[in-house]
Formats: structure tokens, sequence, C-alpha cells
């Protein structure tokens, strides 16, 4: 299917996407993690919809592969070793059945302009609210390593900046690419330059490491992507660099100064240290039953009988501890089925938002929750647009639509 019938309005799926992927910010937890609740009020419309239209539903092979996750999450929680149908799991199987019904539907370009504008816009309002509250005061943690981390404790909300970062940098790879490579006025790239700025400086202020790392990657992403294009002007490469390289020295060099100071009093340390042990506590689990895992669930039952962190605050780590190499080899197939078939051109980038997008994920928590599902979704719903439409993703950003 094609982009020839263009809606002139958003699409009830569309809607229902947005919704999913801005839950973690509407949250009112901690985690950026919505309840059941919200979940069921996401899924019930979808699958009813869903039912409704099955002869505008797209079929996909990846779709395939979602199904046999889900029968993978069911039959490891009943017969894994330490699998255990809770909540969770629970939720997870709603996750993936939302997953599929809503990437069976063609979603246009103007739905997909709607759905980045508003990320886009949510995305600056977030870092705008995160340096308001560092100028004004509003720690949400002061026991990080050389100075305390904002996040929008000026709205009186309290949200873990890690969330609220990896969120920010879902829409940063697409920004940078209208900077570099779309045609537009002086003023206008003044204004970009000045947004880029401004999401460096929450960043910074949020004390988010992984957030810097996913800033650096993606400039490294547009930069590989300008010599690709053989359009690596010196001034490109030298901006670019310099970038980079202000924000190692920035962030990083203090790091090297201080480094008797981290090993000896730093509580962040400690946690990353706690965090390391939770990971080799898994990982010497896993090796059990390597192929199968230990079952949906198994991580929420280990660390009853062990001394480990509550979250294994990596998302890849978990879903391998529970559902072994099958589970990784299941995702790995819906992330990238239909690879082939997407655009020449859009390859590189769609790469570069997977990556962008799933780095956050290696120190966050949940298999099972909304964050997870928003890295799978959000991709997805990129590589369907690519396969589907007439010009692809790369067309668009360098056209006049975004």
């Amino acid at each position: 299917m094609k982009n020839s019938h263009v809606k002139r309005r958003i699409g009830f799926v569309a809607v229902f996407i947005l919704l999913f992927i801005l839950a973690p910010i509407l949250s009112k937890e901690e985690t950026a993690s919505p309840g059941a609740l919200y979940l069921l009020l996401l899924f019930l419309p979808m699958s009813a919809y869903a039912l409704m239209r099955p002869n505008q539903r797209i079929r996909q092979k990846y779709a395939k592969y979602a199904w046999l996750y889900w029968i993978s999450m069911v039959l490891s929680a009943a017969i894994g070793s330490y699998g255990h149908l809770d909540i969770g799991v629970v939720k997870g199987l709603m996750f993936v059945v939302f997953f599929i019904t809503s990437t069976s539907f063609f979603i246009t370009t103007k739905e997909l302009c709607f759905l980045y504008k508003t990320c886009f816009i949510v995305s600056i309002c977030l870092a705008i609210l995160i340096v308001l509250s560092y100028v004004f005061g509003f720690p949400h943690n002061d026991s990080s390593v050389f100075m305390p981390s904002y996040s929008i404790g000026i709205t009186g909300l309290y949200k873990n900046p890690n969330y609220l970062a990896s969120f920010i940098n879902i829409v940063l790879l697409a920004f940078l690419y209208l900077l570099f490579f779309r045609r537009t006025s002086l003023v206008r790239k003044v204004l970009m330059i000045g947004v880029v700025l401004l999401i460096l400086v929450a960043f910074f202020f949020s004390g988010v490491r992984a957030s810097f790392l996913t800033f650096m990657l993606s400039f490294t992403f547009v930069l590989l992507e300008t010599i690709r294009r053989k359009k690596a002007s010196r001034i490109k490469i030298v901006l670019i660099l310099s970038v980079v390289s202000f924000v190692v020295i920035v962030y990083y060099l203090q790091d090297i100064l201080e480094l008797f100071e981290i090993f000896t009093r730093s509580k962040a340390l400690l946690e990353d240290n706690v965090r390391v042990d939770s990971w080799s506590i898994a990982l010497g689990i896993w090796r059990g039953s390597p192929v199968w895992g230990c079952g949906s669930g198994s991580w929420a039952v280990i660390t009853k009988s062990r001394n480990a962190m509550l979250w294994l605050h990596n998302v890849f780590l978990e879903l391998l501890l529970e559902q072994g190499i099958i589970g990784i080899f299941l995702l790995a197939m819906i992330l990238f089925s239909g690879y082939k078939r997407t655009k020449r051109e859009d390859r590189f980038f769609l790469i570069a938002l997977m990556a962008v997008s799933g780095i956050p994920l290696l120190f966050q928590n949940g298999v099972n929750d909304f964050n997870f599902w928003r890295f799978v979704l959000i991709n997805r719903v990129a590589f369907n647009y690519s396969i589907q439409s007439e010009t692809g993703i790369i067309h668009l950003i360098s056209g006049e639509k975004l």
C-alpha cells in the first residue's frame, strides 16, 4: 500500500499512538510508568478498532514474530524456572497486542508529521522546564556526583530525569537532520541551533550521563551522513566535531579530575556498583538457561531471594534473563523485519534512530513497561512508513512537510 490516499484529518490510530508515546510524560509516577488502568484505556479501544476494521489492516511479517513473542511470554511465565505471571507480565502481554494492532494500520504523511511535531513541542517544553528548575532551585536529587540533578520540579511533579531525557533523545536525531540537510532561511537555522543548545543545556542540568552519550552519538550519525552524501563541507565537519568535543570536555573532564573523589565518597558510584552487581547476578542465573530464559517475571522472584536491586536497570538484559536468546531473536525480528524493503536512502537513518532511542534502555527498567514498548513502536512505525510510503522518511525531512 502506497501513500496515495493522504487523509485530510488525523486518524484514530495516530491519536492513540501519540497517547502511548506520551504516556511516560503524562504519568504522575516518578519512574514515568503509568499504571495498568492507563494501558487498559489504550488497549481496549485499539483492539476494538482493529476488530471492526479488518480490511484496513496491513498484514506484515513482523506481526507473526510479535505473536510468537506473546506466546513465548505466556509459556515462559508458566513453565520457566523462575516464571511468575504477575501484573507486570499481564501488562507486557497487553503491550504486545497494542503494538500489533496499532502498527497494522497505515500511517499517512500528515499523521507522521503530526506525531513528530507534537513530540518535538513536548521535548522543547521539557527542556525549558529542566532549565527553569535549575534557575529557580528545584533539584530532583542532590546526591549526584558533582551537582544536583534537575527534572521538572518547578511544576511540582517529581519525575526521574532519566526518562525525560530519553524522550527528548527520540526527537533529537530527526531535528539534527532537519538542521543540517534541509534548505531553509538563515534566521530559521539560527533558531534551530538555539534549540539544540537548549537541549544540550537541559541534558547537562539533568545530570543524565546516558543523554550525553546519545547526544554525541546523534551528532556522529549526522557527520557520517554528511560524508555518505558527499556533502561534508569543512564548515559542517568543524561544527559537528566542535560540538562533540565541547560536550566531552565540559562533561567528562571533571570526571577525570575528580576521579579520586568518585572512588571514595561518591554515592552515584555506589549505586552504579550495586547496579553492576545486579547485572552479574542476572547473567549468572541466565547461564543456567540461556536459550529459553528463566521465565517472564522472573527478576521479581529473584530479588526476593537475593540481595539485589528491585529493578535490573537494563531492559535488554532483563529480556535476555527472562526469555533467553529466543526472546532477543524475536525482538530483533520484530524490529528489523522488512529492512530490505525500506527505501535505500532511509536505511542509515533508521539504524541511527534505533541506536539513539535504544541506548537509554541499557540503563532503564522494565521490559514490560511503556519506555521499552515506546522504543519498539516508534522504530516499527518508522520502518513501516519507509516501506509503505512513496517517498520515504529522508525525503520527508528534506522536503516541506516537517
